[in-house]
């Protein structure tokens, strides 16, 4: 019994032809749809944030190279 249990949640997970999860796993209500809209909203602005703060972490190591540098030659 458990080793049906067990196949069946495979099958339901991989889809009929494996290619997509054949259970609906988006949101059912409106307010899991504002939800889910405001959770992509926030991943993207994240991604941003973390764009500019490796720049920022990039331009304080190339000063800190050119200074350095700028030292050991002058």
């Amino acid at each position: 019994m458990a080793q049906e249990l067990k196949q069946t949640i495979r099958k339901l997970a991989k889809g009929a032809k494996g290619e997509k999860p054949s259970v609906d796993v988006s949101p059912g209500c409106p307010f899991g749809a504002v939800m889910d809209e405001r959770i992509k909203e926030i991943e993207r602005g994240i991604g941003e944030l973390k764009s500019r703060l490796y720049g920022l972490i990039f331009l304080v190591i190339a000063g800190v190279v050119v200074e350095i540098i700028t030292r050991l030659l002058g």
